[in-house]
């Protein structure tokens, strides 16, 4: 699975045949704020949603980014990250 980083959208996508997946997001530098997650009903359970999330934490990392989420997908993702 391609996940696509749209920097001037502050997004993450991933382009299937059943549809568009997102991560939309906010940047404040620092802060990468994580507001909505979307995946087309017949891709749920198939790990798109976690694919969005590890592309955004990675790039994250990478910049020196901090990543918040106000998302409540994201928030579990990350508390489930932590522990």
């Amino acid at each position: 699975m391609q996940v696509e980083h749209q920097v001037k959208e502050q997004r993450f996508v991933v382009q299937l045949p059943e549809g568009e997946a997102r991560l939309e997001y906010s940047l404040q530098t620092p802060w990468v704020n994580i507001f909505h997650t979307w995946v087309p009903e017949p891709l749920r359970g198939q790990g798109v949603a976690d694919a969005l999330m590890r592309a955004c934490q990675g790039w994250c990392q990478q910049q020196g980014y901090q990543l918040v989420a106000t998302c409540s997908y994201a928030v579990r993702w990350l508390e489930h990250k932590q522990r």
